[in-house]
């Protein structure tokens, strides 16, 4: 189970950076609207780097090192993992030619559609000038 944990440590990283973006946002938005009652977002490295960002970041860190310590959400991530690897995934070929069929297919409805569309509208023109 251990054999593929560099991915496993990579998505808690994503999903910790994400989830700091989004709190970041978050708070950045309480901030805002609480600001008619004298909380502020103060500046502490950039702009881009705010106390709203502090605060989003040790959310995420706490809650990512919450789900890393949880051994079912663990041992979770690392199924998924193996499991990944256990998928037969398409080839190149396999990708343009669904690619392909999709297209065409699409162009396809979209003029029965489209022709319906132009038939529907030419009965209901006729109907209305009876």
């Amino acid at each position: 189970m251990d054999k593929h944990r560099r991915w496993v440590v990579l998505a808690f990283l994503g999903l910790g950076l994400l989830a700091a973006w989004v709190l970041g946002e978050a708070f950045k938005s309480l901030f805002y609207y609480s600001r008619q009652y004298g909380f502020r977002d103060y500046v502490l490295l950039t702009e881009s780097f705010t106390l709203a960002n502090l605060l989003g970041l040790i959310v995420a860190v706490l809650l990512a090192l919450r789900f890393w310590y949880n051994e079912e959400v663990n041992k979770a991530a690392h199924e998924v993992v193996d499991e990944m690897y256990r998928v037969t995934w398409p080839t190149g070929k396999d990708t343009q030619t669904s690619t392909i069929v999709v297209i065409v297919t699409t162009v396809i409805f979209s003029f029965f559609l489209w022709f319906f569309d132009q038939l529907w509208s030419w009965a209901t023109t006729f109907i209305y000038r009876i």
